[in-house]
């Protein structure tokens, strides 16, 4: 706040060199008492007010050239260096709204408003602009991301992946991305013809060809290139659902990638890297992960949201639960992530004593340390059918890729009623525990 100590400031002549009757002043931030003489000059208060101000003007800034415009509210105060806006007024009756459209129009940030007060001395109250609230910057799309682990081989894991998959994608209308990290490749011979694979494979455009890439210090792999549309063995192909294919020779280099050097990336982030701008194409991805917790299966832990851990009610296939969480756990604290376990699906059940038994200690919460609510409610029981669902070999049905593609006309015909209805229940019960998790519907 600016007080001039007088309002019978300056005279008619100064007032009449000013030219204002009715206008705004541009005058400098700093706040200045200035003692200004006693004239009398004019009975009316508005104009006094001015007076007052402009007075100030002159004796603030000695040899400035001060010019203002009438009407107008963007006036200048030249040669003075000046980023506030005046408005003169008599008494307390002006808009400082409109003072700080003004403002807003001058792109300025505060400015003074200027009045004669009660005990007759000339005051200026600062104002400042006000912004229009901004509606939050829209960020880009990011999909769920669900990793599947497993210490153990054979549980069915990839066998899960692929029906959630498959029914998210046909049922569900999601865009869905399958990430086979698996150098056994089975969740891709189990979306597209061994044949197809094989081109994938020679032409670079697979998995193994990124880590190669880092390696070998080569530059062949192409994501655009890699990700495959439309896969499935039903119905032609899922329109919605694409797969980055896995190959066995990321055996070869898999030992190799923790000692990448010549990069700033992590070897833990390389297929972050590449993946992060084809992301936003996708309303869930889901990555098939080795059964083991090698650099491998972090590249995976580092885009995803959750793990998703199938196992069979048996001491085996749980034995290594406590080894993931615990990776999961130092994993976070390593990368500065919040990856969290979705969840526990016991798959290929069978009515045994020894699948009671576990089943019932899961349930329960007193086995390895697993809280009871990481179980899914739905239970997969082990049947042929499942088993049977691996494609058959291409010779056996002419080498026809096509033919492949088509081998099942439905869903439900590929998994057998009920089978296809316990897989729904899976994937519902999915779809229920990340929108529950994230804490907003995301699938």
């Amino acid at each position: 706040m600016l007080m001039l100590q007088s309002t019978r400031l300056g005279n008619t002549e100064e007032l009449l060199e000013a030219g204002v009757r009715d206008g705004f002043l541009v005058v400098e931030s700093e706040r200045i008492r200035y003692p200004l003489e006693e004239k009398s000059y004019s009975a009316d208060p508005e104009e006094r007010v001015r007076a007052a101000v402009y007075v100030w003007l002159r004796r603030r800034y000695p040899g400035s050239t001060i010019r203002l415009e009438e009407n107008r509210h963007d006036l200048r105060c030249t040669d003075v260096g000046l980023d506030m806006l005046i408005e003169c007024k008599a008494g307390y009756q002006g808009s400082q709204d409109q003072l700080r459209s003004y403002l807003a129009d001058a792109g300025l940030d505060r400015g003074y408003f200027a009045y004669e007060a009660a005990d007759g001395q000339v005051q200026l109250d600062e104002v400042e602009r006000t912004y229009p609230a901004q509606a939050p910057t829209p960020q880009p799309h990011k999909p769920v991301v669900v990793s599947l682990i497993n210490l153990k081989g054979g549980v069915g894991k990839t066998t899960l992946l692929i029906a959630i998959a498959e029914i998210l994608a046909h049922e569900h209308g999601k865009r869905c991305l399958v990430i086979d990290l698996d150098p056994q490749t089975n969740a891709t011979i189990l979306l597209i013809p061994q044949s197809a694979w094989k081109r994938k494979d020679e032409a670079g455009e697979t998995l193994y060809q990124l880590f190669a890439d880092r390696v070998q210090g080569s530059k062949k792999f192409d994501i655009g290139k890699a990700i495959i549309h439309g896969v499935s063995n039903v119905a032609g192909g899922i329109e919605k659902l694409g797969l980055l294919p896995s190959s066995i020779r990321l055996i070869e280099i898999q030992d190799q990638i923790p000692n990448i050097g010549g990069t700033v990336v992590a070897p833990a982030s390389l297929l972050n890297e590449i993946i992060s701008p084809v992301l936003p194409n996708y309303d869930v991805v889901i990555i098939d992960c080795p059964p083991s917790l090698s650099v491998v299966t972090l590249n995976g832990f580092w885009i995803s949201d959750f793990c998703l851990a199938p196992v069979i009610p048996d001491y085996l296939s749980t034995w290594g639960l406590p080894q993931v969480i615990g990776r999961i756990d130092r994993f976070n604290v390593e990368s500065n992530k919040n990856l969290r376990l979705m969840g526990i699906v016991i798959n290929m059940r069978r009515r045994t004593n020894l699948h009671d038994t576990v089943s019932g200690r899961l349930k329960k919460g007193n086995f390895k340390g697993v809280a009871p609510e990481l179980l899914f409610q739905t239970e997969i029981p082990h049947t042929v059918r499942a088993e049977l669902n691996v494609p058959m070999e291409e010779d056996e049905v002419g080498s026809s890729e096509e033919a492949f593609r088509s081998s099942f006309s439905t869903l439900k015909q590929k998994y057998a009623a009920g089978l296809y209805y316990v897989y729904n229940e899976i994937t519902n019960e999915f779809v229920h525990r990340c929108n529950t998790m994230l804490g907003r519907e995301v699938l």
